[in-house]
């Protein structure tokens, strides 16, 4: 039995048993570390948050331009218009355009990409 599991030639099969050992700790210390610091980490829907975006410049625009609008009245506001009047950073908005359909107090976004 001690000639298989060491012999004379090099390596043995303890010293094989011991390698994958640590070599499998440290796999599994490696594989905690990492679900431990990324597990959390959740996507970002980034399509919520322009839309969020946009909805509130569109709520600061319409407030300063226009105080209210009238139940009767719709108002359509493109993000370009948000972006020339500094409501909304040029960077925040993706490739789609933008619209703010707005009646009374709802306000309603609608993007349209190519």
């Amino acid at each position: 039995m001690k000639k298989v599991l060491k012999d004379n030639r090099g390596w043995g099969l303890a010293d094989e048993f011991i390698i994958i050992a640590v070599l499998a700790l440290a796999l599994f210390v490696a594989v905690f570390l990492i679900s431990r610091n990324f597990g959390d980490i959740e996507p970002i829907d980034t399509d919520v948050s322009i839309e969020s975006a946009v909805l509130t410049a569109a709520t600061s625009y319409v407030e300063e331009y226009y105080g209210s609008v009238n139940e009767n009245d719709e108002l359509l506001i493109n993000h370009t218009t948000l972006i020339n009047e500094g409501y909304l950073d040029s960077d925040l908005v993706d490739e789609c355009d933008w619209f703010i359909k707005v009646i009374g107090d709802d306000f309603d976004v609608y993007s349209e990409c190519d």
